[in-house]
């Protein structure tokens, strides 16, 4: 949404059961550090923020299916607004099979979530034994 949050904002968003999703990146290559955030409350993504470091690396996707592995099942949304600088954002909601939202700079949209939607996706946390390469989600 391109939404710059102050201390205030982000203490209200908490406080009213808001929560925050983070992804620390490494893979054979590099040690990408903290390059991606998921804010949600009530079952809406309200921002999903990433380098452009890692997009593409399927994060964009671990992150999300992390999160909708604990948003309610129902009544779940994504808000999306063009920012003239997220345009992967809108290809990454047409690529993971969500209805294409309307192009507003204005308001940010609300996509629906269908129920049932599902996002195959794998990852692994840093506390996990494996070694398939895939992309650490913390």
């Amino acid at each position: 949404t391109g939404k710059r949050w102050t201390e205030a904002e982000l203490a209200q968003f908490f406080a009213d059961g808001g929560m925050l999703l983070t992804a620390n990146v490494k893979d054979r290559h590099s040690d990408y550090g903290l390059t991606a955030l998921l804010l949600a409350q009530a079952g809406e993504c309200t921002q999903l923020v990433m380098s452009c470091r890692v997009f593409g690396l399927n994060v964009e996707h671990a992150l999300f299916a992390a999160w909708l592995q604990t948003a309610p099942t129902e009544a779940r949304s994504l808000l999306l607004r063009d920012t003239g600088k997220n345009a992967l954002c809108r290809t990454f909601v047409s690529n993971i099979g969500l209805p294409e939202p309307a192009r507003t700079e204005e308001v940010a949209v609300a996509v629906t979530i269908p129920q049932g939607f599902v996002l195959d996706a794998q990852w692994r946390t840093a506390n996990s034994q494996t070694s398939n390469g895939q992309t650490p989600i913390h």
